[in-house]
């Protein structure tokens, strides 16, 4: 697996669901002067779209943000590709 910079560290684990979730800890990669928690809820907003990118922070914040948004969009696109590939194997084995 490639080595990632992450803005906020975390670590994967199965949830009931069998999907991946998320646990933010902290890490000296998120912006010192954010909780890890308020930081990572501006990032999925911003890979959403909901949220203008924030301008006018320091450069070492405006990288972190962007490595998380970069990891979430990348994510989601993962996600989404696997979901299409898995209907289609449905759909081939049910016959449709």
């Amino acid at each position: 697996m490639p080595d990632r910079k992450h803005a906020s560290s975390s670590h994967c684990r199965e949830s009931d669901a069998g999907h991946a979730s998320r646990e933010i800890t902290s890490s000296p990669k998120r912006p010192p002067t954010e909780n890890p928690e308020a930081f990572e809820r501006r990032a999925q907003m911003v890979a959403r779209g909901e949220l203008p990118f924030p301008g006018g922070v320091p450069d070492d914040d405006q990288r972190a943000i962007v490595s998380r948004v970069r990891e979430i969009r990348k994510e989601r696109l993962l996600e989404y590709v696997a979901r299409v590939i898995a209907m289609d194997i449905h759909r081939e084995r049910s016959g449709r």
